[in-house]
């Protein structure tokens, strides 16, 4: 699995410049650590309820983002966890679908970092 910051949103979600120096070295931690295997092993590799990486597909109705107009439709969006409620959020692309958007399947391409679980809310 890697990781793209092509299409990072810095108008939604958080920065990573807000981010202390102690969460930014454990978010380049996990990279290196989700790095190690491919992007169906953390779909399928379960922490606590979830998966490590969840694919969702379209975009969320109840989300405190929006899609913003840079990244291409029909993207599979999805989380990977991080630390507590901080996840990053971007979206990956299916074999059936890399021909037409003409992006690689193996990477996660990040678009938010979302500090408090906001893109996919939940009742909790």
């Amino acid at each position: 699995m890697s990781f793209n910051f092509k299409y990072l949103d810095t108008e939604q979600g958080d920065k990573f410049s807000d981010l202390t120096n102690v969460q930014f070295s454990k978010i380049i931690e996990k990279l290196k650590w989700y790095s190690n295997e491919n992007r169906q092993h953390w779909e399928t590799k379960k922490t606590g309820q979830s998966t490590v990486l969840a694919v969702y597909g379209d975009f969320p109705h109840h989300s405190d983002f929006y899609h913003p107009k840079h990244v291409p439709a029909g993207v599979r969006w999805a989380r990977f966890r991080m630390e507590g409620d901080q996840r990053l959020v971007g979206f990956v692309i299916n074999k059936e679908d890399s021909d037409k958007i003409q992006l690689n399947t193996n990477v996660f391409y990040v678009v938010f970092l979302d500090n408090n679980h906001r893109f996919y809310k939940t009742n909790r």
